[in-house]
């Protein structure tokens, strides 16, 4: 396997073990204020808590069998880049489907609304750039940089 490869791998262990402890920590009382907001800025409801999973149960798989590491990066990318836009344009939520059975509000790109989206653009960001820099190198591409 492959130093590029290990990397990808070692990173699907990573956002595993990322989500389940979203899913651990939304629960520790100390981390939620009086409204039960984890850290004070977002609920994290039971339909959360399933994604979360979900995405941590999905990277566990992945991870130790090696397959589909890239096609669950690219998900992670689209479904959490997805949410996080709709999150600063709507302040609702695609993962959540709070988009769909709530009333929009307007754009809001203040301090508070972006860090509460900041966990998902920072996931979004991440899983991007492992995808984008775990591209096999042709065979072509690579025989011109040994002989050059």
């Amino acid at each position: 396997m492959g130093t590029n490869r290990t990397f990808v791998r070692m990173m699907a262990w990573i956002y595993t073990a990322g989500f389940a402890f979203v899913v651990f920590v939304s629960h520790v009382p100390i981390f939620n204020d009086a409204q039960g907001r984890l850290f004070g800025l977002f609920k994290i409801d039971l339909r959360d808590d399933f994604v979360h999973l979900l995405s941590a149960i999905a990277g566990a798989v992945v991870a130790s069998t090696g397959r589909w590491i890239l096609p669950y990066f690219w998900v992670i990318v689209v479904l959490y880049g997805l949410d996080a836009l709709v999150g600063l344009t709507t302040q609702l939520g695609v993962l959540d489907l709070t988009v769909f059975t709530q009333a929009w509000q307007p754009p809001d790109f203040g301090f508070r609304n972006i860090a509460i989206n900041l966990p998902h653009i920072v996931i979004t960001a991440v899983a991007f750039f492992v995808s984008l820099g775990s591209r096999p190198v042709s065979t072509a591409r690579a025989e011109r940089h040994v002989s050059a």
